[in-house]
């Protein structure tokens, strides 16, 4: 019976496997198609995706040579593409205002799910709210769109203002040219910071105008002549995204093979910048949905920036569902099932307490399978959810601050109508920012980013500077020694120290300034111990553990302002990176936050409890 059961083996695994190799195809053997892509500027992490495309040879892999263009500043990314000199481009949520025009472009996947641009106003122009800039000179981009649409809002418009053409140059607002400009906050922020120019920043997301940022997009005669280009373009691009947002170091290497224009730092900055407009981590790359388009659409035309009509159904590229994974998964059950058979009908004999474990094995295994699809499904359904719950909710949320403001502005109100007032918007501040804290507490460990060289004195410094209002406000001191570089996740690591300097300067005793204290020891081969100590409130140490907890507070939520959440999403960071937290502290005595961290990482963030 052995041998019969050997040939069975052999024919049943050449039926099975045979074919599909026959059928296999050598990517290189394939046609190359030329196409080229259009980008929105000069070359920089702002398209790392598309680069990463190229470099890992997805592109190839899909028979395609793909040329990227850059920009010129006197031309038009969708006057490329319409005249035939590039197939794809990359634009803004502007894109919805040349469809109405007439133009059939379409868009084939958003990358930013949140537009990079804002209005940057130098403090020594006095600009520290949004309508004083009447008067005042403005440097706005071309498509600067949403820019435009806030400033309407404001009842800002070009009567008013003194607009001037872009020239793409930091240098007029450094030297008083120009009192405010647009940037994007993922590029030239960095160069303010460097020249430590004071700044105010105006987002249009504050006012309610929360647009796409850089889509990919063609025309729909490339669609209806050549579909299959169009598709295996988009997957191979989303593909490239995908590895480009994971392995930022290695795609800023080739960003600069291809322009110096930028240094390594700077593109870090802007890699840090678009992982967070891009949201990978709870979003496909790519995403889009046709009720935001129609918000954008609907945000346009009730500031009059927008008159024809849009057939959003023709606008938008519909992809067909992938399902390569899913027949994968299929081809790995029937393999399971059928060896799984096999050695039941060969073993069938020998014992029958054998064959009982067999098919346990079996439904266990299934069981198993089908458990870990439902939790991802749940898991990917939850992650959805929380992002566009946090959208559908802090939209209001916006209005009702913005709108606010425009009342105490325009209305007289009494003492009391201007005390209720405050309180709803207090009331609303607080609600906005307790959904921001538990949506980046539920971020953490959402998907793990690689663990990069992280030298801690650039983090506080980037910190004392987003804290420098709070800290002169409190007329608080905060004293730095040298702090140690280590591997982390530097974004989680920038978060840490962030709620903890914040946390030490907002509870402290009235009329007392105060003063917070940053040291590192490093008490063995592997750990570095960072201590803050402040001299504030204080509490008493057998509440430690409590207030690391989500929602814990010990202080009133009436005198200092705070969701409950800072601490507890310190110590899911923390654990990520394999530490933990020390406490010491005593009521009226102030406290200290030991934080101990590995000084190399022998493995990977840890996993997810």
């Amino acid at each position: 019976m052995k041998r019969p059961f050997k040939y069975f083996f052999i024919g049943l695994f050449a039926s099975f496997f045979l074919p599909s190799l026959a059928l296999a195809k050598d990517p290189s053997n394939r046609p190359i198609k030329e196409v080229t892509l259009q980008l929105k500027w000069k070359h920089q992490f702002q398209f790392a995706g598309y680069y990463a495309a190229i470099k890992k040879g997805f592109y190839r892999g899909a028979g395609l040579k793909v040329h990227l263009k850059e920009l010129d500043p006197d031309s038009n990314v969708v006057d490329a593409v319409v005249n035939g000199k590039a197939d794809f481009g990359i634009a803004g949520s502007d894109l919805i205002r040349v469809r109405s025009q007439g133009i059939p472009v379409v868009a084939l996947a958003v990358i930013y799910q949140h537009s990079p641009l804002a209005l940057v106003a130098g403090t020594n122009s006095g600009v520290t709210e949004l309508h004083q800039l009447a008067g005042k000179k403005v440097s706005l981009e071309t498509h600067s769109a949403d820019i435009r649409a806030m400033l309407k809002t404001a009842n800002l418009t070009e009567p008013l203002l003194k607009i001037s053409n872009h020239l793409f140059n930091p240098n007029d607002l450094l030297t008083g040219l120009v009192d405010a400009m647009s940037v994007y906050t993922s590029d030239e922020v960095f160069l303010l910071r460097q020249q430590n120019f004071k700044y105010r920043l105006f987002s249009p997301r504050n006012y309610g105008i929360d647009f796409y940022g850089d889509t990919l997009f063609t025309l729909e005669k490339t669609i209806e002549d050549q579909p299959g280009l169009v598709k295996k373009f988009r997957k191979a691009s989303m593909k490239g995204w995908n590895y480009a947002l994971s392995h930022a170091d290695e795609i800023i290497s080739y960003i600069l093979e291809y322009s110096p224009r930028h240094s390594r730092e700077h593109l870090l900055f802007e890699a840090q910048n678009t992982i967070d407009l891009v949201l990978p981590d709870l979003l496909e790359v790519g995403y889009m949905h046709e009720n935001r388009w129609r918000h954008i659409y609907e945000t346009y035309k009730s500031v009059g920036m927008i008159e024809g009509p849009v057939d959003l159904d023709s606008f938008i590229y519909k992809t067909e569902p992938d399902y390569t994974k899913f027949y994968n998964t299929i081809i790995a059950i029937s393999i399971v099932l059928l060896v799984a058979t096999i050695v039941a009908v060969v073993y069938f004999r020998m014992s029958r307490n054998l064959r009982l474990q067999v098919a346990e094995s079996i439904s266990l295994r299934k069981q198993l399978k089908d458990h870990a699809a439902e939790l991802k499904r749940s898991n990917d359904a939850l992650q959805s959810f929380a992002l566009i719950a946090s959208h559908d909710l802090q939209e209001p949320l916006r209005k009702i601050i913005a709108f606010g403001d425009l009342i105490k502005k325009n209305v007289p109100m009494q003492n009391q109508e201007q005390q209720y007032m405050a309180r709803m918007q207090s009331a609303t501040v607080r609600m906005r920012n307790f959904i921001e804290d538990l949506l980046e507490f539920s971020k953490i460990n959402a998907k793990s980013r690689e663990f990069t060289s992280v030298n801690l004195n650039n983090i506080v410094s980037e910190v004392l500077s987003d804290l420098e209002t709070q800290i002169e406000q409190a007329k608080g001191t905060v004293d730095v020694e040298t702090l140690p570089t280590i591997q982390a996740d530097r974004f989680q690591i920038r978060q840490l120290f962030l709620n903890l300097i914040s946390n030490a300067i907002k509870f402290h005793e009235e009329g007392t300034p105060p003063q917070v204290k940053i040291k590192s020891q490093l008490t063995s081969n592997r750990l570095w111990k960072i201590s803050f100590k402040d001299k504030g409130l204080g509490f008493d140490t057998k509440n430690a553990m409590e207030i690391l907890k989500p929602f814990k507070r010990l202080h009133g939520i009436g005198k200092y302002a705070g969701s409950g959440m800072g601490l507890a999403i310190c110590d899911k960071i923390v654990e990520r990176h394999g530490g933990q937290i020390d406490i010491e502290s005593s009521p009226g005595n102030g406290s200290t936050f030991h934080i101990s961290l590995p000084k190399n990482q022998d493995r990977g963030p840890s996993p997810k409890k």
